[in-house]
């Protein structure tokens, strides 16, 4: 148990790995990412940690992630991956299947290709400690897609299995409209500089300010920030961020 002061998802999970990075006693091999208001199914540990005994050294350095169910219908699979969209949209990989179904259960486990620019959630994520390392936490604050850019920035590959899930409310039971827009605005720095390449310029920017528009936030609120303002502002990100004890 590590006290530490209220900083977010984002600032525990930074605050966490950093010390398994400095832990000399137990010396971690693996991180195990979890919010804290997702239902865990107890068996997806004793996987998890059945699948880290079994792994070949070519997957040694892959994320495992936990599929997302939906709590409500707790037997629909909302996704096993989340990934970025070419107009900078956040897309769900195997979302809508019925596991309760053989046909489904299998197509979940077949060894397809994963769509370009995919990303681990941290709802369930459990990350290989090569992979961690003090220069690219996350940053210790309230943010949003702090996952996304993880992801993205360490070229990360995935391993998901039938089992190793979590329930989670659904998107539409979940949106809280003043906070995802605030965020949507205030976070762009951060965001950004991992979707170049992926989004042009423009397209981020007008995306973001529409995104506002259409949820009745009025401009008094928020400022238009330049899409060359984001990725200057949030260019450090790619070289690294401390986080503080």
């Amino acid at each position: 148990m590590v006290p530490h002061e209220n900083t977010g998802s984002a600032g525990g999970f930074a605050r966490g790995m950093q010390a398994a990075l400095t832990d000399t006693h137990f010396c971690p091999t693996h991180i195990l990412l979890m919010e804290d208001d997702v239902q865990v199914w107890p068996e997806a540990f004793v996987r998890t940690y059945a699948l880290l005994s079994l792994l070949r050294h070519d997957y040694e350095k892959h994320f495992i992630c936990g599929a997302m169910f939906c709590a409500g219908r707790r037997n629909i699979q909302q996704e096993t991956l989340g990934f970025v969209q070419d107009n900078g949209a956040n897309g769900s990989y195997g979302a809508g299947y019925d596991m309760n179904t053989a046909a489904a259960v299998l197509q979940n486990e077949q060894d397809a290709p994963l769509p370009c620019h995919a990303y681990a959630g941290w709802r369930y994520c459990c990350i290989p400690l090569p992979q961690t390392d003090h220069e690219r936490l996350p940053l210790p604050l309230f943010m949003k897609w702090t996952d996304t850019a993880y992801s993205l920035s360490h070229k990360a590959e995935f391993l998901t299995l039938n089992g190793i899930c979590f329930w989670h409310k659904d998107r539409s039971a979940r949106f809280n409209a003043c906070r995802e827009l605030y965020l949507w605005y205030r976070n762009p720095a951060h965001r950004y500089p991992f979707l170049a390449g992926i989004i042009p310029p423009v397209v981020y920017q007008r995306r973001t300010s529409a995104r506002c528009y259409r949820r009745f936030l009025p401009p008094t609120v928020f400022c238009v920030i330049s899409t060359r303002g984001c990725a200057s502002a949030g260019s450090h990100c790619k070289k690294g961020n401390h986080v503080a004890d």
